[in-house]
């Protein structure tokens, strides 16, 4: 019997184990993905659970609308600048605060490059220090794809992933565009987290990937139900909606996008990365 009806449930299963699972979700525009990334962020950051966010899309940020937190680095609402990331960074992890790091506004090459040091970094400080952290990258693709990559941005992750559970990390992969990731860091996954997909294409690399047809469940999706499979169990679940508003829906015609009105960094970590 399935004793799950939510995400958030799901999450909750196990407290330690859910920071070093290793996840790929997948799924269609709009139907549910980037919800989970805050939702997740959300949880984490109340339960005060250490996880960082790569946030290629700009979206993330919208958690400062609720929890005053989480560190944003770099992008609109950074507290920190990108150029001075390595002056927190080693302070942010000892605290195991939550941060963002916002590389919406980098151009292809030195996003691919920030991003890739960063995972050196994260490499090198979780094989010394082997305490937990969960790591989402959003638009994984674009930093772990399957063709036409920066080998030192993917080499880096990847190398990451391979030590996930001997030194405390944890990995939610988000894409749209599942036959763009590498096979590598998919043969390292334990849970999938499907949202309605519709491309044939990928519908087939997933049911070679699972050993199983799924076409039929998985077209019917709808929005803000996944089904997550692993070795133990295959189940739908419903994404619940964080408390944070949505700060990656599609621009509209003449629509202004509105600013984000978000909270002031508690005053504590003020201090921290001054």
């Amino acid at each position: 019997m399935n004793i799950f009806k939510t995400v958030s449930d799901w999450i909750d299963e196990d407290d330690i184990d859910i920071i070093t699972r290793r996840n790929v979700i997948l799924g269609n525009p709009k139907f549910g993905k980037s919800t989970y990334g805050r939702l997740c962020l959300q949880i984490f950051t109340k339960k005060k659970f250490p996880l960082t966010y790569i946030d290629p899309g700009g979206i993330a940020a919208s958690i400062r609308c609720t929890q005053d937190n989480v560190v944003i680095i770099g992008g609109e609402y950074g507290d920190v600048e990108l150029n001075q990331v390595d002056k927190v960074l080693p302070v942010l992890m000892d605290k195991e605060v939550n941060f963002i790091v916002d590389t919406f506004e980098l151009d292809d090459e030195f996003n691919k490059e920030i991003v890739g040091d960063l995972f050196e970094f994260f490499f090198n400080w979780h094989r010394e220090y082997r305490r937990v952290r969960k790591y989402i990258i959003d638009e994984c693709d674009y930093y772990v794809p399957q063709y036409h990559f920066d080998r030192t941005c993917k080499a880096n992750i990847i190398r990451c992933v391979s030590k996930a559970r001997m030194f405390g990390m944890g990995f939610d992969f988000i894409t749209q565009n599942f036959t763009m990731i590498d096979k590598t860091v998919l043969k390292m996954v334990d849970n999938h987290l499907i949202f309605n997909m519709s491309d044939p294409i990928d519908l087939k690399r997933i049911g070679e990937l699972l050993g199983e047809r799924v076409d039929s469940k998985i077209k019917h999706l709808a929005v803000g139900r996944c089904l997550i499979y692993n070795k133990k169990d295959k189940y739908t679940y419903t994404v619940d909606e964080p408390e944070s508003p949505s700060a990656g829906s599609t621009p509209r015609l003449h629509v202004k996008v509105e600013k984000l009105d978000i909270l002031e960094l508690n005053p504590r970590l003020q201090d921290l990365i001054k």
